[in-house]
This record gives structure tokens, C-alpha cells and sequence, in this order.
């Protein structure tokens, strides 16, 4: 979910200001303006190689969860490769963003592009000859996600350098937005080219789109981003702070509940969706557009966010959470793509309003000094949930239906759901006496 981070800053004064060279497509008081920016070639250059890339990322992500499960049957296997894509931040997080700030950028930037791209043509290689072993799937997506623990930071400290300050916001906003659009339309394709000509297409299509956006990046940065010093200077965390910090302020805690919230079910949607796919009879290539339909709806909630804020205030979070608990079921009970494919567009889009919520909220109650560890607080503790909800709802979608797994952890999101609130509140009413 890193492209939800900037969703929230499409917002009004977003539009307010928006340099001469945007173009306002829509605007108006209260009203959601969208626009398209006048940024520098620079900034374009490298947003196209970051585009074609998402695409390729989309069509391997299809491309592995179909070949997994069918080499094996096992949803507890899918779990397992999901839970290699996630560890390697849990192991490397704390050192990725750091090394951002001794190296290079542009040669990180490559090099890790470059590593990504033999990883991903091995495993296309070994797939075509049918000599893949689960093993060697398990150790090749842990290095390929291990490249993109140290890529991920380089690449989010290198765009302050592209654009003037006055633009930064905005440019973050496009980048987001071409995420969804980018993983939509790459898994609507990996669906139809996994159906048609097997995993390993995908895969070799992948491995061709981390090489052009090595070369977008060159293009890009040859001569703007100078050799950091690499003297060792001592960086703290200071996460006792941060965390007191969190710990007194209601809001922000409500805020990283509510994602923690979402979160539980994000993994067991992403190991059910092959199995939904497989047991309705749609393959490969239905795989692909359900999980096309979620990045719709995704694209759909992040859109309509700023507006539900504004009309709906503090409500906009609880309500956007439990609808989307309650809708959530329906899309592994239903045997029919009609109401699959509508109801994963509707959780997708509640599942970004609500994250994106979450984070405004964050952003908006968090003192600006220590909103970068709260953020990194809140990531940290993603990571550490994330394999729990993987492999335990692999494990439970080998023996139950995916619409009774789905409704289990609904409904945990559900009663976590009235827990936060319910402590949130008698924390606030505790403030509030104490301040008297």
C-alpha cells in the first residue's frame, strides 16, 4: 500500500496551488479538480520508466500467484510466496532508507533495477523449461524484493531533486495515481498473457521492463544526482519518542489502528483471489482481472477521498472501514463474475478511501518533526502483521471455502473496528477530565 501515502494530496489546496504550467481540467470551490502538470522532462523521463516498470511488477505478481498455485494446489503455498515478499523489509528496513543517503542514488537506482531484471529473467527461464522448484521460488522472491527494500527509498529521496519545492506535492499526487493506473492495466495484461502463454511470459516481460527503466533513470538523472558523502554519520531512531508520542495522541493511534485494520484482510484477499479464480472455473486470465478490479476501485477511492472528508468530516473513516468488512465476503461467497467482479471494484475503492483517510489524519494530528517516524512506526508494524495474516489464511483456505475465510477476518476487522473506537473514546473522555 506505499501508493496510498500521497493519495490524500490531491486535495484542494492541491489545486490551490498548482504551478502556471498545470492545466486545471476541473476546479471550483468544493468541488475535486484534477490536472496535468507542467513538470520537467527530467521528472517525466524517470516517471515513464517507473510506469512501464509497475506495469511489468503487476504481470509478475499474476504471473506468480497463478504459477504457485498450480504447480502445488496450495493456498498455504501462495501465503508462503506473499510472506517472501514482504520479510525482506522486515530484515532490511531499518538499513535501506540510510544507504539512500551514502551512495550514489542513480547507481543504487540501476543497480538495483539491473539485479531485479537477471532475478526475474532466471525465474522466467526456469518456468518456460518447467524446472522450478518451490524452494528456488521462495529464495528468488526474497532477493527480488529485497532489491526493492533498498530501491523504494532511493527512488522517494531522488524526486525532491527533480522537481522545485512549490511542485513536490503534486508530483508525489501523479506518481500515485500512475501506480494504480500502472497495476490495474499490468494485471488486467498478466491475466490474458499467463492464460494464453504461461507464467514465465510474464516474467520475461517484467525483467524487460526493470531494463528500460534502468534506462529511464540514466536519461533521467545523468548529472543531477552527485555521490553522496559517505561519511558515517550517526543516525537515531528514536523510536521511545515516537512512540510516546503516539501513545498520547488519540487521533494518531485511531489512525494507525484503522490501517491496521484494513491491513488484516489486504493478505487473505490477495491469497484467496487465485483460489476464487480456480474454483470458479475463470483461470489465469480471470485471476488477472479480479485483481485489475481491485486497482479500479482502488483508483475510484483515492479520487473520491478528498471529497468524502469534506462532506463526511470523521465519519468517512469508520464508515468507509466497516462497509468494506461487510462487502468483503461477498466477493468469495459469489459463484458468479457479475457480482465477483463489482463487489472487489466497491472493496477496492473502500479500502483506499479508508487508507487514505487514515493517512490524512495521521498527517493532519502528528507533529511535523516526528511524522517520519510515525509513518515508519506505522510501516514497521504492517510488516510484522502482514506474514500472520499471509500464512495463517493460506492455511485456513486449504481446508474452508474463500467466502467463509474472507468472512472470517471480516469480522475480526469488524470487532477490532469497534474496539478502537470504543477505546478511543474513553480515551478522549480521559483527556478531558484531566484537563479539567
Amino acid at each position: 500500500m506505499r501508493c496510498l501515502t500521497y493519495a490524500g494530496a490531491l486535495s484542494a489546496s492541491a489545486a490551490k496551488t498548482a504551478a502556471p504550467g498545470g492545466v486545471l481540467l476541473s476546479g471550483g470551490s468544493g468541488h475535486w479538480g484534477r490536472y496535468v502538470l507542467g513538470l520537467n522532462r527530467r521528472f517525466y523521463t524517470l516517471l515513464g520508466g517507473q510506469t512501464v516498470s509497475r506495469v511489468g511488477d503487476a504481470m509478475f505478481s499474476v504471473g506468480l500467484a497463478w504459477l504457485v498455485y498450480r504447480l502445488t494446489g496450495s493456498s498455504l503455498a501462495v501465503g508462503i510466496t506473499l510472506t517472501m515478499q514482504v520479510t525482506p523489509a522486515l530484515v532490511f528496513g531499518i538499513v535501506a532508507g540510510p544507504a539512500a543517503d551514502v551512495v550514489d542514488r542513480r547507481r543504487l537506482l540501476v543497480t538495483c533495477d539491473v539485479l531485479r531484471a537477471i532475478i526475474v529473467l532466471v525465474l522466467g527461464v526456469a518456468a518456460w523449461l518447467g524446472k522450478i522448484p518451490l524452494p528456488a521460488v521462495y529464495v528468488a522472491t526474497f532477493l527480488l524484493f529485497s532489491a526493492s527494500c533498498f530501491y523504494e527509498p532511493a527512488l522517494g529521496a531522488t524526486i525532491p531533486r527533480l522537481v522545485e519545492m512549490s511542485a513536490l506535492t503534486r508530483a508525489n499526487a501523479l506518481a500515485s495515481m500512475g501506480r494504480e493506473v500502472s497495476d490495474m492495466t499490468g494485471r488486467a495484461l498478466g491475466g490474458f498473457v499467463v492464460q494464453l502463454y504461461g507464467a514465465s511470459v510474464a516474467f520475461f516481460g517484467d525483467a524487460l521492463s526493470f531494463l528500460l527503466a534502468a534506462l529511464a533513470t540514466i536519461g533521467a538523472l545523468c548529472g543531477q544526482i552527485a555521490p553522496r558523502s559517505t561519511s558515517h554519520r550517526r543516525i537515531t531512531l528514536a523510536w521511545g519518542q515516537a512512540l510516546g508520542e503516539l501513545s498520547r495522541n488519540v487521533l494518531a493511534f485511531r489512525a494507525i489502528a484503522y490501517v491496521v485494520i484494513i491491513n488484516v484482510t489486504v493478505g487473505p484477499l490477495s491469497v484467496a483471489l487465485p483460489v476464487i479464480a480456480d474454483r470458479n472455473g475463470i483461470g489465469a486470465l480471470g485471476f488477472g482481472t479480479m485483481s485489475a478490479s481491485v486497482a479500479a476501485g482502488a483508483l475510484a477511492g483515492a479520487s473520491l477521498a478528498p471529497l468524502m472528508k469534506r462532506r463526511l468530516g470523521g465519519l468517512s473513516l469508520p464508515l468507509a472501514t466497516g462497509l468494506y468488512s461487510l462487502l468483503l465476503p461477498l466477493a468469495g461467497v459469489a459463484n458468479t463474475p457479475l457480482v465477483t467482479f463489482p463487489a472487489l471494484v466497491v472493496a477496492g475503492g473502500l479500502m483506499t478511501l479508508s487508507m487514505v483517510c487514515a493517512t490524512t489524519l495521521l498527517q493532519e494530528t502528528v507533529p511535523v518533526e516526528m511524522l517520519g517516524r510515525a509513518l515508519s512506526a506505522r510501516g514497521m508494524m504492517l510488516r510484522a502483521i502482514a506474514p500472520i495474516m499471509l500464512l495463517s489464511s493460506g492455511a485456513l483456505l486449504s481446508r474452508l471455502t474463500p467466502g467463509l475465510v474472507l468472512a472470517i477476518y471480516a469480522a475480526l476487522g469488524g470487532l477490532m473496528l469497534v474496539a478502537v473506537e470504543a477505546l478511543a473514546r474513553l480515551r478522549a473522555r480521559t483527556a478531558a477530565r484531566v484537563a479539567k
